[in-house]
């Protein structure tokens, strides 16, 4: 059964995922596949999102894997691993550069959108599997949607001057609003 849809902007395309592990994107012109199912996920795919420019796609899974594609359908690096049940839900921040996924695990996860560094995450604030997230349109709040029945929203500190030498500093941890 179809689950998840998500439209690429400027509406050309669409993607859709199911219970079968694919991923599918479609030309809005003639609703015809584009291409060949993309595969990769080992469980149903819950969560599809376009980032704001439609140049790149996320697919959260019953797999807890998180994955990157290209708007034509090619991988773009490893999958995003942290999350130890099904990713339910996942957004974009408004410049592309961040991604959030909330799961059944019940944690909210960020994401470097280019390196696929984890950013962040939050696992206290809700009692049941977090169902969706968003970034607000400043990019500095994620907003959460909880089987809890709640709404919380956190806000994203910058993170601390790196410390000297190679490798990036560590992320500062969003803290609730």
């Amino acid at each position: 059964s179809l689950r998840p849809m998500a439209r690429r902007r400027p509406r050309r395309r669409f993607a859709s995922a199911g219970e079968d592990q694919l991923l599918r994107l479609w030309s809005t012109a003639d609703n015809q596949p584009l291409g060949a199912p993309l595969t990769g996920h080992s469980a149903l795919i819950y969560a599809v999102a376009f980032d704001p420019t439609g140049a790149r796609l996320a697919s959260g899974s019953f797999d807890g894997e998180l994955r990157l594609w290209s708007a034509d359908g090619r991988p773009q690096g490893e999958p995003l691993r942290g999350h130890s049940q099904a990713i339910l839900g996942l957004g974009w921040s408004r410049d592309g550069t961040r991604l959030c996924s909330a799961s059944q695990d019940i944690s909210l996860r960020i994401w470097d959108a280019g390196s696929g560094a984890e950013l962040a995450k939050v696992v206290k604030g809700h009692s049941l599997a977090l169902t969706a997230c968003a970034f607000t349109p400043d990019g500095a709040h994620v907003v959460t949607a909880s089987e809890d029945s709640t709404l919380r929203v956190w806000t994203l500190r910058a993170s601390p001057a790196p410390a000297p030498g190679p490798g990036p500093g560590p992320a500062a941890p969003p803290v609730p609003d």
